[in-house]
């Protein structure tokens, strides 16, 4: 549970889920009505135009990973994905700097008194809570998430299976959030509870 003052205003909203739990159709929608603003759409801004970063990520996986300039995020990918080491390694290159962002940008909510929606995957685990007003945890049933993953992104479903094993179980979650919202049944309904 954040450590949100509930008679204070709520200008700093976090919207959290798991892979393929629909977080990212809510923040699409919610954007309709508030400022969104997405944590990978952070990283990949840095990947693009930190000159500091895109030179840390050549020293430490290769030139390979940069092309004109700019962190190819494929390739990048491919060398960190199936190594937990070197995402580690990444991880502890990246996340300061998408925190140092991401808190600018809370205070800026904050003082500018506008509702703002943080989209961030890795919320709990990187104790965003802490932070944000309130948070929304969108969830949907593993199964669920197994279909769109095979879906979405054409892997196995032993890949899959590993990929859902290895985030923070959604039950756990569950207890840290202020607002559940599952994400199991037809989209309209999805955005009606939204």
């Amino acid at each position: 549970m954040s450590t949100h003052n509930p008679n204070a205003s709520v200008y700093a909203i976090g919207l959290t889920g798991g892979i393929s739990s629909g977080k990212t159709v809510a923040g699409e929608y919610l954007c309709k009505y508030f400022k969104v603003l997405d944590a990978d759409a952070l990283v990949h801004e840095l990947y693009d135009t930190d000159p500091i970063l895109v030179e840390r990520i050549a020293e430490e996986f290769g030139d390979i990973c940069v092309e004109r300039g700019k962190v190819d995020r494929k390739i990048l990918g491919s060398l960190v994905f199936k190594n937990p080491q070197a995402l580690n390694q990444l991880n502890a290159i990246v996340h300061p700097l998408v925190g140092k962002s991401l808190s600018a940008e809370i205070s800026k909510a904050h003082s500018e008194r506008v509702v703002t929606v943080f989209l961030i995957p890795l919320l709990f685990e990187h104790n965003w809570q802490e932070d944000l007003d309130t948070v929304l945890l969108v969830g949907c049933s593993e199964q669920t998430q197994l279909e769109r993953i095979l879906l979405r992104d054409h892997r196995s479903i032993d890949e899959a299976r590993a990929i859902v094993a290895a985030q923070m179980p959604l039950e756990e979650k569950r207890l840290l959030c202020d607002s559940f919202l599952s994400n199991d049944a037809d989209l309209e309904g999805f955005y009606e509870k939204l």
